[in-house]
C-alpha cells in the first residue's frame, strides 16, 4: 500500500484538489479518529491550541495522509501512559505549521537526517524488537508536504521525544489565476 503510494506520486500522477481546509476541525477530527488506538497504551492524544480562524489552502486526503503517518509513527513509539500533542498556527505570511510531538524515546541526531529517505528505518537500542514497517511513511509524508510547497522537518531529544512539524500554505496564499481554463 505504501509502495503503490509512493510509486503513484513519484510517476507524477497524484494530483492536488486544494481546497479551503479549515485546520482546527481537520486536527479535532483526525484526533478523535486516533483517541481509540491511544487509549489502548493509555497515551494521553488531543489536538489543542488550534485558533479556529486557520485555513489551509491544501488537499484534505493528502493532509489527513500526512497527519495518519506522523500519528501512527507517535502512537507506536510513545511508551505506554506518554501523550502526543497535535497543534496548528501561523508561520510567517501565507503559511501554517502543524506539529504532532511525542513523549516516546526520542530519535538520535544522526538519525534524525535520514529518517524521511525511503526504506529508512530507525535503528533501535540494542535488545529493543525491530520497529517493524517498510519505513516508506515518512518518505510519502514529505513527497505530499512538498507537493504543497511546504517543508517538513523533525526536532528531538533522546529520552524525551519528537516533534514533526511541516507546513502548508494559507487560504491567504491564493494566487491562482482561474481565468485560464
Amino acid at each position: 500500500d505504501y509502495l503503490l503510494d509512493l510509486s503513484v506520486i513519484e510517476a507524477g500522477r497524484v494530483d492536488l484538489k486544494p481546497s479551503r481546509v479549515p485546520l482546527a476541525s481537520l486536527l479535532h477530527t483526525i484526533a478523535g479518529t486516533f483517541k481509540p488506538m491511544a487509549e489502548e497504551k493509555l497515551i494521553r492524544l488531543k489536538a489543542n491550541n488550534v485558533d479556529e480562524t486557520l485555513i489551509a489552502w491544501a488537499d484534505c486526503d493528502k493532509v489527513t495522509q500526512i497527519l495518519t503517518n506522523l500519528i501512527r509513527k507517535a502512537i507506536k513509539f510513545t511508551p505506554v501512559g506518554g501523550e502526543i500533542k497535535i497543534e496548528g498556527q501561523e508561520y510567517g505570511p501565507g503559511w501554517l505549521q502543524i506539529s504532532v510531538s511525542d513523549t516516546g524515546p526520542g530519535i538520535a541526531p544522526e538519525q534524525t537526517a535520514k529518517i524521511f529517505d525511503e526504506f529508512y528505518q530507525l535503528q533501535q537500542s540494542p535488545g529493543e524488537k525491530k520497529a517493524g514497517g517498510v519505513g516508506l511513511g515518512l518518505a510519502i509524508s514529505k513527497k505530499l508536504v512538498e507537493m504543497h510547497g511546504g517543508k517538513i522537518w523533525v526536532c528531538s531529544e533522546l529520552a524525551k521525544g519528537s516533534s514533526f512539524f511541516f507546513t502548508l500554505p494559507s487560504e491567504m496564499e491564493l494566487h491562482i489565476d482561474d481565468s485560464a481554463g
